[in-house]
This record gives structure tokens, C-alpha cells and sequence, in this order.
């Protein structure tokens, strides 16, 4: 099922964290089919990062770029949108879809 969010995204960035599988990934191909180039953050193997990028960018067109913060670290988290800015110029929208739990 498509789903059009009648917001054209292009030339906008997303930044979307926990984006490397299920809700996140999912959102961030959303976001990127929609015309969105997107930051994606969250924990995978290389290779499983790599095929997520070549997979955005092959199937939408859209500039995606993975960033690995600590988000449980504030000095980190505040980094992740420094260098997020510094690659794209700007964020737009930012989506938290990570999970977290401390046990």
C-alpha cells in the first residue's frame, strides 16, 4: 500500500534515528520517496548500512548518509546535528524512531 503524504519533500533533509530497520527504516524510505534526502542513524552491521544507503539512493534518487552517535551520550546527540548540518547544509525534520532500554 503507497501511501502519499502530500508534502513534497525535495530539498529537504530528514534526519531519522533507530533508522536502520523496521519503523525507522521505514520512515526514512518514506520520507526519501517522497523527496527527502535523509540522514539515517541507528546500529547495523557495515555491510547492512551500505545496502541501505545504495538502496535509497538506487530506488528514490535521494542523497542518504548514516551517521553513528550515542544518543544516551548528550555531548553525542548534540554532535549528530552539528554533523548532520555539516553534510546537508540544514535539517528540516527530525524523526526519532529509535528504541532504547537501559536492562
Amino acid at each position: 500500500m503507497a501511501i502519499d503524504i502530500s508534502v513534497p519533500l525535495h530539498g529537504k533533509v530528514a534526519l531519522v534515528t533507530g533508522s536502520t530497520s523496521g519503523i525507522g527504516l521505514a520512515t526514512a524510505r518514506l520520507l526519501a520517496s517522497n523527496g527527502a534526502d535523509v540522514a539515517l542513524h541507528g546500529f547495523a552491521s557495515a555491510d547492512e548500512i551500505e545496502q541501505i544507503l545504495a538502496g535509497i539512493t538506487r530506488e528514490f534518487g535521494r542523497t542518504a548518509r548514516y551517521f553513528d552517535h550515542d544518543l544516551s551520550d548528550m555531548v553525542q546527540a548534540s554532535q549528530l546535528v552539528t554533523d548532520v548540518t555539516a553534510a546537508f547544509g540544514r535539517v528540516d525534520t527530525w524523526s526519532t524512531t529509535q528504541a532504547y532500554s537501559m536492562w
